[in-house]
């Protein structure tokens, strides 16, 4: 893998075995001890992201959020719903996968709500708890080997 992008708070890595993005949300706390990253700096995280999309002509990307912890907003699931998720369907973006933790966050959440607005129900977003279960979806599957269960959650409800 190649790293194509590190700031602070993630690390965006290019697969290209399976053509994706592989995200990687970093627990990080400042020097002044705030750990929170300020809405602007969230919103400049994805338009750079979005830089990146037709550079890479990536199927899909996974997103580590086990890590993650940054509360999105109402205003902000709405802002993400008419300036990124158009780009991700632009790009022919075909799957999104986030990894999150089994027992259940706020963060979470307003990840979830994000992607369930009008625009990101486009998407075809699912939710897992490990690397494995995330990348399988983007593997080519052979007919003749037999593949594991794995648990998903839908975006939409």
């Amino acid at each position: 893998m190649k790293k194509v992008e590190e700031r602070t708070f993630w690390e965006v890595y290019y697969n290209p075995t399976l053509n994706i993005f592989e995200v990687y949300w970093k627990k990080t706390v400042r020097e002044t001890g705030e750990v929170e990253m300020e809405e602007e700096e969230f919103k400049e995280y994805l338009l750079n992201f979005l830089k990146l999309l037709p550079q890479y002509r990536v199927d899909g990307f996974i997103t580590d959020t086990r890590e993650y912890h940054y509360l999105m907003g109402i205003d902000l699931q709405e802002w993400h719903d008419q300036v990124i998720a158009p780009q991700y369907l632009a790009n022919n973006l075909k799957k999104i996968i986030f990894i999150m933790k089994k027992e259940f966050l706020v963060t979470s959440l307003s990840i979830k709500q994000a992607f369930s607005e009008e625009n990101s129900n486009n998407l075809q977003v699912l939710y897992t708890e490990g690397w494995e279960e995330a990348r399988s979806v983007f593997m080519k599957n052979d007919e003749n080997k037999p593949t594991k269960p794995y648990l998903f959650y839908e975006a939409k409800g």
